[in-house]
């Protein structure tokens, strides 16, 4: 894949070297307004041409997708003319400045058939898959509580947009967005927040917050560039929990790790290895990775934060209203399993792991994502044209789910679509709805839809290990 790249900030200098050291990539344009600046990266980095402009850049033929470094209030507009013209966006954090906007990016990118990723790295190395798995999960019991808290202190440049409002600047938008992103990566989407701010030069300088999930679940963060640095999280459960001190990058000459601690205290240490822009990268490039999950973490952080800024303003505790996602948007290679599978709704990430080992124990393929697959049983199921890019001895596999599983907490939008006809285009799968025991009137709705089997979290907790035997 080759990449043209919108910007020359900051963040260029790190992602241009992990771009040109990832197999089957290449830099072939960078793009700035002013072309002597343009020229003087190209020549720095190794870069085949400098462009003056970002649009000149996107009608280039020797590129297939850009990395966006612009400021933040920027992201939207450039991410949208970027797929306009059938190039895929990576994009650096946050996706834009608004839930309006990234769900604009998201739609526009799903209608041109390009593919999108917001480039928070930590989400991809290998010790995020680790400490998400279901080892881990067991070890923690029942999740009940979860901080966080990500500071550099004044990282700032000349003219830094980050002190500028205009421009999507404050700690927000910037660090809380890993600040927010981890406790919804555990626990999937919050119900409520409240959140108080250091305000300076006019943006958020620090920032506090409090978080609610279902089921008592709740969160702290924290963020600032008041404060010495701090990339670190906490994750309980009434068994355990897990520490990490660097999960937004691993500390410079140090391997990542994390630790597990139970209740007695004892601790356990846990190291990888692994380039977590590489690995992002290898993930975005190839077009049998599904990033639907990525994407939606994004716009879920997305619709949080704003729900932040929102209680920053009025001084309350406010609800995060959700927005669905338009249409799904899968790979071709994801829509078609070649073993019975169990299909989970869901935005639950770190559920979503004990289901899939529970489904791979019982021989059957897991799926997770956003909304329904599309196809039939016995047909090719498939949102991509079949281009020589994404053909796939899969593409003639079949799309067979013998269990459907709705999230009520983070999909239960889902249920007005559920009608007899959505679920008879599954005619293998069994249907099961679940949610937190005091959302009651989300589960007398799955009833009233026709869901076969309806059961609070807890229930489908005892019930998992053994339900696909």
């Amino acid at each position: 894949m080759r990449f043209g790249i919108l910007g020359t900030g900051r963040i260029t200098r790190r992602l241009v070297a992990d771009l040109q050291s990832t197999a089957g990539v290449q830099v072939t344009a960078i793009a700035s307004r002013d072309v002597d600046r343009a020229d003087w990266y190209a020549q720095q980095y190794g870069i085949a041409t400098g462009v003056e402009g970002y649009q000149a850049l996107l009608g280039r033929d020797d590129v297939d997708a850009v990395y966006i470094a612009l400021p933040p209030s920027m992201h939207c507009q450039w991410a949208v003319a970027a797929a306009e013209h059938g190039k895929h966006v990576l994009c650096e954090k946050p996706l834009a400045i608004s839930a309006e906007e990234a769900h604009r990016v998201d739609a526009v990118c799903q209608e041109k058939q390009v593919r999108w990723l917001d480039a928070t790295g930590w989400l991809h190395h290998p010790r995020t898959a680790n400490f998400s798995g279901l080892e881990q999960r067991g070890k923690l019991g029942t999740l009940k509580h979860l901080s966080s808290a990500v500071s550099f202190y004044e990282p700032f440049q000349s003219g830094d947009h980050r002190l500028d409002a205009s421009l999507g600047g404050g700690c927000v938008l910037d660090l809380g967005w890993y600040a927010v992103g981890l406790p919804i990566w555990f626990a999937g989407r919050p119900l409520s927040v409240y959140a108080t701010a250091v305000m300076r030069h006019g943006v958020p300088y620090r920032m506090t917050a409090m978080m609610w999930f279902p089921d008592d679940v709740t969160a702290t963060i924290n963020c600032g560039y008041d404060v010495t640095t701090r990339k670190w999280f906490e994750v309980a459960g009434d068994s355990g929990s897990i520490v990490c001190d660097d999960f937004t990058r691993p500390w410079p000459e140090r391997e990542a790790r994390f630790w597990s601690h139970d209740r007695t205290g004892a601790a356990e240490s846990h190291s990888f290895e692994g380039n977590q822009e590489q690995a992002m990268l290898l993930r975005f490039t190839k077009p049998e990775s599904d990033l639907a999950i990525y994407q939606q973490q994004t716009l879920d952080t997305q619709q949080t934060l704003e729900a932040i800024t929102q209680s920053l303003q009025n001084g309350q505790r406010c609800d995060v209203v959700f927005r669905e996602r338009e249409t799904p948007a899968f790979s071709s290679v994801s829509l078609v399993p070649a073993k019975p599978t169990v299909w989970f709704l869901s935005g639950d990430l770190m559920f979503g792991s004990r289901i899939r080992a529970a489904a791979e124990a019982a021989g059957l393929e897991f799926r997770m994502s956003s909304g329904l697959p599309t196809g039939t049983v016995g047909s090719e199921a498939s949102d991509e044209p079949k281009d020589a890019e994404n053909q796939t001895s899969a593409e003639n596999r079949s799309l067979d789910p013998v269990w459907m599983i709705l999230d009520l907490s983070t999909r239960g939008g889902m249920l007005p679509t559920l009608d007899a006809d959505s679920r008879n285009r599954f005619p293998h799968a069994t249907w099961l709805a679940y949610g937190p025991h005091v959302q009651v009137s989300k589960l007398k709705a799955a009833r009233e839809a026709g869901i076969e089997l309806v059961l609070t979290r807890s229930q489908f907790d005892m019930r998992l290990p053994t339900l696909f035997k």
